[in-house]
């Protein structure tokens, strides 16, 4: 999860969350409790299990904590780079640019900054595992088929060189 974490966040918010190193390299399992405990929600809607468990609404807490600090994170540092006037455009910029505009049209009070959390936070939760299914998926082909793992291979060594490869180089890389 750690890996596909760090390529959701680079590529929808244009900065790493740091998912393998400080506070947030407990998101990963964080994100995995607080799935199951709403999937079990699902399967057992009794009011009376989920009042029992205390230790379970403890855990819960503390794993949507972490969520949110690095959420908040996430948005504490993109308005730094706003106020800084550094552009990016990314899923993160559009975001924002539609809570300017809901605001705008709203004639009811929207805070900017809750609604941008409770965006992130969908986006975290409904992003993640998908990606991580899909890199695994992609390893796993490359695997499979050594021809195509060799080309691939000579496509990024010919274009990138020994540099990581960045989504500028994707557009020269027809191959993959």
């Amino acid at each position: 999860h750690r890996f596909s974490l760090e390529i959701l966040s680079w590529s929808t918010f244009g900065q790493k969350v740091g998912a393998h190193v400080g506070p947030a390299s407990r998101l990963p399992a964080a994100m995995t409790r607080v799935l199951q405990r709403c999937q079990l929600r699902l399967l057992v809607p009794s009011d009376a299990l989920w009042q029992w468990s205390c230790v379970e609404t403890r855990q819960f807490r503390e794993d949507m904590k972490v969520v949110d600090d690095v959420v908040t994170s996430i948005a504490e540092r993109r308005s730094l780079r706003q106020a800084l006037s550094q552009e990016s455009h990314d899923l993160l910029d559009l975001l924002l640019a539609s809570s300017e505009t809901l605001k705008a049209r709203s004639e009811v009070a929207v805070d900017a900054g809750t609604w941008l959390a409770q965006q992130l936070r969908s986006l975290l939760f409904s992003t993640a595992d998908t990606t991580s299914s899909t890199l695994s998926w992609a390893l796993y082909c490359l695997a499979a088929n050594q021809e195509v793992q060799r080309k691939s291979q000579a496509e990024i060594d010919a274009v990138v060189g020994g540099a990581p490869v960045t989504l500028a180089h994707l557009k020269t890389l027809p191959y993959i």
